[in-house]
């Protein structure tokens, strides 16, 4: 889909293809369809048609589709949520005529926040710092802190980047003969020298849990021995690792903070100031159906 208007939906071809359904997939109308399919499933299982608690999970992905190809600043994301919020009035009159909203509990999340796009964060102030970064630089400043520090690989390289963090390649530390640990703390060092480079972990520390600060505390959270990396990073505010649009994964309050809100049976009106997580959403509703909480559950219960 193109970054301007007028918007053509059609994929870059002129008949239907895999490229039209990807580019339909930026744009609002797809939100109608899983409204429509949400309310054939009401009507087809009759959900809320005897005294058993029924749980209808429903996606709207669209304001995530517009949010990262165009940032959260944009006409594409204001007309999506304009869009989304008349289309759940509709589904929630639905459900008012089919159930009664008097028996129902509704809530609303989302799974991340989005940053506004540098470009438009320096359109405003071009002093604030924020920026793109790029990874082939970023593996390449750790490439050669590792040539410095252990001598060139005979061929090949050290590390493979994941995102934000990089995998040390078993071969280049049996060439070497070093330990992972020494080159995990390398690659740390050299990663603390990049300017828009907040904080690095070794995975030696997040296994140990010899972590003394909020971020790496948060960190922790998303670490999993079997399957994460052996360093991770994190970027400053505002920094992103997409080329184009806007992006998430970091521990800031823009991407963190994101809406909780509760309506209808069971639910009192009341102003909660503590800090809640998603986390919460299982066990408070798990209470207010008269059923016990999921046996993986970490949340608490809200009310």
């Amino acid at each position: 889909m193109p970054t301007t208007f007028p918007k053509k939906v059609d994929g870059g071809k002129d008949r239907v293809t895999g490229s039209y359904f990807e580019a339909f997939d930026h744009v609002p109308w797809n939100n109608d369809l899983v409204a429509e399919l949400a309310e054939l499933l009401v009507e087809q299982e009759r959900l809320g048609a005897d005294g058993t608690p029924d749980l209808l999970c429903v996606g709207f992905s669209q304001p995530d589709k517009a949010g990262h190809a165009y940032g959260p600043d944009s006409h594409e994301v204001m007309d999506m949520v304009v869009r989304t919020d008349r289309l759940l009035e509709e589904f929630f009159q639905f459900l008012d005529r089919r159930i009664g909203l008097k028996n129902c509990v509704i809530v609303l999340t989302a799974d991340h926040g989005i940053p506004s796009m540098p470009e438009h964060i320096h359109a405003r102030n071009p002093h604030i710092p924020a920026g793109r970064i790029n990874g082939a630089e970023l593996l390449a400043t750790c490439e050669a802190a590792l040539n410095g520090k252990f001598g060139p690989l005979a061929e090949g390289r050290w590390l493979l980047r994941d995102d934000a963090s990089f995998l040390i390649l078993p071969g280049a530390l049996k060439e070497k003969n070093v330990a992972a640990s020494a080159v995990q703390e390398a690659v740390r060092e050299a990663l603390l020298t990049v300017d828009y480079v907040q904080a690095a972990y070794t995975r030696d520390q997040l296994e140990r849990g010899a972590v003394n600060d909020e971020r790496g505390r948060q960190m922790l959270l998303s670490f999993n021995r079997a399957r994460s990396g052996d360093v991770f990073y994190q970027v400053k505010p505002y920094y992103f690792s997409r080329q184009t649009g806007s992006n998430h994964g970091t521990p800031y309050n823009y991407d963190t903070h994101v809406p909780l809100l509760w309506f209808g049976a069971g639910v009192k009106p009341a102003v909660h100031p503590e800090r809640v997580g998603v986390s919460d959403l299982a066990p408070t509703l798990s209470r207010l159906l008269g059923l016990p909480a999921p046996p993986q559950s970490t949340g608490s219960v809200l009310f």
